[in-house]
């Protein structure tokens, strides 16, 4: 519980943060389990990656306690956290998993019927969406689908694959 030596308003924000950290990580969490996605385990982790960082990037806009990780986005005043990061999850997975856009609507329509309609849910989708797609635009050529060859060295300081079996290093 959080009180307030300054004023009830400031108990009620320090309360609404509070609520939307716990409410935040559950509904963008059952989101962003990426386990049943059609892709390898480094995949699944790079989307579970940018999708969490767009989910920091939508709520912190809004609550606005850290710094951010690539920008701040203006929220308009009463957006809703809640629905800014089960929006930002969304529109990551679907970005990056299109195939499984059925499912991850009905999760995101589940989710978002908790929160009442009107501005603060409209303004907080908005924040989401647009959280994501200023972090899949920031990852969108980083590299990680580009093949690499290797060649084990002999040199100091070069790697050799590891007996007995002599596989590489993951």
């Amino acid at each position: 519980a959080f009180t307030s030596t300054t004023s009830p308003t400031t108990a009620a924000s320090c309360s609404a943060r509070a609520r939307c950290s716990t409410a935040t990580v559950r509904e963008a969490d059952s989101l962003i389990c990426t386990r049943g996605m059609n892709s390898t385990k480094a995949a699944r982790g790079r989307t579970a990656a940018i999708a969490q960082v767009a989910v920091f990037e939508a709520v912190n806009s809004i609550i606005g306690e850290y710094e951010p990780y690539h920008t701040k986005l203006h929220a308009p005043s009463g957006a809703s956290p809640e629905a800014a990061a089960i929006a930002a999850a969304h529109r990551t997975l679907v970005s990056l998993h299109a195939g499984q856009a059925p499912q991850l609507d009905a999760s995101r329509d589940k989710s978002l019927a908790t929160i009442a309609d009107g501005a603060a849910k409209r303004d907080g989708v908005a924040v989401g969406i647009a959280a994501a797609d200023a972090i899949l635009a920031l990852r969108a050529h980083d590299g990680f689908d580009t093949p690499v060859s290797y060649t084990p060295g002999t040199k100091p300081g070069e790697y050799r694959p590891t007996p007995p079996e002599n596989l590489p290093a993951y």
